[in-house]
C-alpha cells in the first residue's frame, strides 16, 4: 500500500510537461517568418526560418542530442522541431529550436 501511494505521490508531483511528438504552425508574425535555431536561447545562431503556411513536427523532449552536442531547454519555452513540412506536404529537411510562443498547435496530416 505504501509503494502504491509513493507511486501516485511522484506522479502527481512530476512537472506538468508532457513529452511526445506533434505539430504546429509558426504564429503570423511582424516580419512574416519565425526562426529555427541551433539551441534552445536567442543566444544560439538562427538556422533557418519557418512561415505560417509551414508545418512543424515538434518533439517536446526537454533535451537532445543535435548539432554536435546535448542540450535543454529547462525553461519550457523552447521546443525541437524535428521536421518542417511546406504547404504541399514536402519535408525541408530542417530542424532546429523555435519558442514555443511563436507557435500554435496544429491537425498534423496522415502524409507525415
Amino acid at each position: 500500500m505504501k509503494m502504491r501511494f509513493l507511486i501516485l505521490f511522484l506522479l502527481i508531483s512530476l512537472p506538468a510537461h508532457s513529452t511526445g511528438t506533434w505539430c504546429a504552425h509558426p504564429k503570423k508574425t511582424s516580419d512574416g517568418f519565425v526562426n529555427l535555431r541551433t539551441g534552445p536561447s536567442t543566444k544560439h545562431s538562427v538556422m533557418s526560418s519557418v512561415t505560417p503556411s509551414d508545418t512543424l513536427f515538434i518533439d517536446t523532449g526537454q533535451c537532445r542530442e543535435a548539432f554536435g552536442r546535448r542540450q535543454c531547454d529547462d525553461s519550457g519555452k523552447w521546443v525541437f522541431v524535428e521536421a518542417v513540412f511546406d504547404a504541399n506536404n514536402s519535408d525541408k529537411h530542417e530542424q532546429g529550436w523555435v519558442n514555443s510562443s511563436y507557435i500554435a498547435q496544429a491537425v498534423c496530416s496522415d502524409s507525415y
